[in-house]
């Protein structure tokens, strides 16, 4: 099975710039993704929902976007998402809400 090409696309929620991911976060993918996301001024969230694969580099790609945004939060993870970031003892780590809406503004 071919892995699925990343798609990214950013919308406004109030503050939060809000980047909806889909597709495989890995070490072909996540360039895409940090270069999307190098440009955001003020808060950032990541909605994870449709991402089908993700690898160690994804999970280095979600740590840089945290450690390089004043608020950051991760929307709904997929359950693949979820349990890496449960292997690698990550899960408190990052702010993780259900839905855009549990963001507040």
């Amino acid at each position: 099975m071919a892995p699925a090409p990343l798609q990214i696309d950013t919308s406004r929620h109030g503050r939060w710039t809000v980047a909806r991911v889909r597709g495989d976060l890995d070490m072909a993918t996540t360039p895409t993704l940090e270069s999307r996301v190098d440009s955001v001024d003020g808060p950032l969230a990541l909605d994870l929902s449709e991402v089908g694969f993700i690898d160690s580099t994804g999970v280095r790609a979600l740590i840089g976007c945290r450690e390089s945004s004043d608020r950051f939060a991760l929307v709904a993870p997929s359950a693949v998402v979820q349990r890496l970031l449960v292997l690698a003892g990550l899960t408190e780590s990052f702010v993780t809400v259900a839905s855009v809406a549990d963001l507040g503004t």
